[in-house]
């Protein structure tokens, strides 16, 4: 898939870390995605996956404020659903339970590397390069 068609994915990175997101937001540019948004908190994800719908989400398990990531996720999924990467140090530590009940949900353990990142990015979108 070529940078046009990239660009055509809205990609949401929800991270309390400014430096991890903005980290994020630089490989997927790179990478010809170009509609990247950032936020630090479940409540503004929520209000950006309200106004905006995202073609895939990148969250993080512990979030500023009220929320954290599966809270987050289970609001915003009564309104948009599209795969989700959870990229946490804590995913092996979040129940199983929960994993089952989000589908097209993926858990990928802090840190991660860019080319894992990139690669979980693609896959999730169903983007294979040849």
């Amino acid at each position: 898939m070529d940078n046009e068609q990239k660009s055509k994915f809205l990609i949401l990175v929800v991270e309390d870390e400014s430096l991890i997101a903005e980290q994020y937001r630089a490989v997927l540019k790179n990478q010809g995605y170009s509609q990247v948004k950032t936020c630090n908190s479940g409540e503004l994800a929520i209000e950006i996956s309200n106004q905006e719908t995202p073609d895939l989400i990148i969250m993080d398990h512990k979030l500023k404020g009220d929320l954290n990531g599966m809270e987050t996720l289970s609001q915003i999924r009564k309104k948009v659903h599209c795969p989700v990467i959870f990229i946490s140090a804590f995913a092996n530590s979040i129940p199983t339970q929960e994993k089952f009940q989000l589908p097209d949900t993926y858990y990928v353990d802090k840190p991660i590397n860019n080319e894992n990142l990139v690669e979980q990015v693609n896959s999730s979108l169903g983007i294979i390069n040849l």
